[in-house]
């Protein structure tokens, strides 16, 4: 078993947390992604709802014709 030295394991501590801040990053970014995602979904969901509310009110007024 190899003794690792003080700065070996100074350079080994960098390198994970250069790992950990790439990775928080990355789930920064994802996060952004999926939130504007939703935004974006919840605006479709409005003009489709928007759309329905317009079929059946179309329908309405052809059945009492």
């Amino acid at each position: 078993m190899s003794i690792i030295n003080e700065e070996e394991l100074e350079g080994r501590i960098r390198e994970l947390s250069n790992g950990v801040l790439r990775i928080r990053e990355l789930i920064e970014k994802k996060m952004k992604e999926k939130d504007e995602l939703r935004n974006e979904l919840g605006k479709v969901r409005e003009e489709l709802s928007s759309v329905i509310n317009q079929l059946n009110s179309k329908r309405s007024e052809l059945a009492r014709c």
